[in-house]
C-alpha cells in the first residue's frame, strides 16, 4: 500500500511497509513520557524532537515531524491528582502542543512528576 492508500483507509490487501504505517490515520504519530519537576527530562517518547519548561506547569513539546495542520488529536494524563490541558495559553500549532498541569485543590499551576502525551493525525 501507498501513503495515499494508507490515508484513504482502502481495503487493497496488500503488504504495507513498515515506513508506511505512520500513515494510517488510526496510528499515534507521536508520544512522550516525561518528568516535568526539577530538571525535566523525557523517559521515553517518539517522534519528539524536544520539551521546553516554560515555568511551573507549564511545557512545551515539539514533534520531530510536524503535523500538516494544527487540527490534530492529543491525549494526555499526570501523575495522581493534577489536571492537565492542552494550549492554555498558546495556540496550537503544527510542531508544538502546550501542556499545562495544576493542582486540583487550587487550579493553581503546579509541575507533574509524570505526564503522558499522546498526539494522533495527519503529518
Amino acid at each position: 500500500a501507498d501513503k495515499a492508500a494508507m490515508e484513504a483507509q482502502t481495503n487493497e490487501n496488500t503488504y504495507v511497509a513498515p515506513d508506511f504505517v505512520n500513515h494510517s490515520p488510526g496510528v499515534a504519530k507521536g508520544w512522550i513520557k516525561f518528568n516535568g519537576t526539577g530538571t525535566i527530562a523525557i523517559n521515553a517518547s517518539h517522534n519528539v524532537a524536544s520539551i521546553t519548561d516554560d515555568g511551573t506547569g507549564t511545557y512545551d513539546v515539539v514533534w520531530a515531524t510536524d503535523f500538516s495542520s494544527a487540527n490534530y488529536g492529543i491525549s494526555m494524563i499526570s501523575a495522581a491528582t493534577f489536571h492537565i490541558y492542552e494550549g492554555f495559553s498558546a495556540a496550537p500549532t503544527a510542531g508544538i502542543t502546550e501542556v499545562k498541569t495544576t493542582s486540583p485543590s487550587d487550579d493553581a499551576a503546579a509541575d507533574s512528576s509524570r505526564i503522558y502525551v499522546t498526539a494522533h493525525g495527519d503529518q
